[in-house]
């Protein structure tokens, strides 16, 4: 895959490893917007001088409604999602309970029933 390059107004990170934050920084442009919501690791891993320095700013966000998976859904309907690790439903919350407690495998988790 070919590394993404240039300045952006806004970026969203859904990964949440503390290298793709910094990645989101150091490409956004001066007074740009990085929207973090992955949450693959709890460190930030990004340089504060640079932030302060490019007016840049760090939105975070963890809202989810049913209305926005039933679209997420929809959009990723003809993807290839072998990346992803699949998961009986039944095991859900051991899951997100490893993920929330800083562990970074799966990277995504796709829950079946």
């Amino acid at each position: 895959m070919a590394e993404l390059t240039g300045e952006y107004d806004v970026i969203f990170d859904a990964v949440g490893a503390a290298v793709t934050r910094e990645r989101s920084l150091a490409l956004l442009r001066p007074g740009g917007v990085a929207v973090w919501l992955g949450l693959a690791e709890a460190v930030a891993g990004f340089d504060a001088a640079g932030l302060v320095r490019g007016e840049k700013r760090v939105l975070g966000s963890f809202a989810y409604t049913d209305a926005d998976f039933a679209t997420a859904a929809e959009l990723v309907g003809g993807w290839d999602l072998s990346w992803v690790g699949t998961f009986p439903l039944i095991e859900g919350a051991a899951v997100f309970t490893t993920l929330m407690n800083g562990h970074s495998v799966p990277v995504k988790a796709l829950l079946t029933p």
